[in-house]
């Protein structure tokens, strides 16, 4: 069973998400991991030089969207 519990803080406390796809190992060795939203495939596109509104279109988000609508 999950139990949610919100804590209020008295300081400001902040948080960093990081997402990685890729990992190095410290014996050298790299771990690829995958790629749940998408986010390689859009670098990619992007640094090919594709257009933004075409990379945008293939956003997971953006495609639910609009099938949501």
């Amino acid at each position: 069973m999950k139990s949610t519990a919100r804590i209020e803080l008295r300081t400001h406390l902040p948080v960093y998400n990081t997402y990685l796809t890729t990992w190095v190992n410290p014996d050298g060795t790299v771990v690829q991991f995958k790629d749940i939203y998408g986010h390689d495939k859009r670098y990619s596109d992007a640094l090919a030089g594709k257009s933004i509104k075409l990379i945008a279109s293939r956003d997971p988000a953006m495609v639910l969207k609009k099938e949501n609508d």
